[in-house]
């Protein structure tokens, strides 16, 4: 049986679709967690999952991420708290 490809073997190989598992793996969070929260991320105007792949856009993810820490000029634009606990973050450094 052939073992599931990494998020990071799956990027290499120029691959954009990356399963819900592949997902928590970018974000640092347990497949748990990200069901428990995934309601919030869309909220804030996290990409869903292609509604005929099942899989989600790593770029419109990185795109989202970058924006969320003010990466980008692009929206969704990053909501207060998100931006609050970025400040808080940055003057513990």
């Amino acid at each position: 049986m052939q073992r599931a490809r990494s998020l990071v073997e799956s990027i290499e190989r120029g691959q954009r679709g990356i399963s819900r598992r592949a997902v928590c793996e970018y974000l640092g969070i347990g497949l748990e967690k990200f069901r428990l929260i995934e309601d919030k991320l869309r909220a804030c105007g996290f990409p869903a999952a292609d509604p005929i792949l099942g899989l989600y856009d790593f770029k419109a993810i990185e795109r989202w991420w970058n924006c969320r820490s003010r990466l980008s000029g692009d929206h969704p634009a990053p909501d207060e708290a998100w931006l609050a606990a970025l400040d808080r973050e940055d003057a513990r450094q």
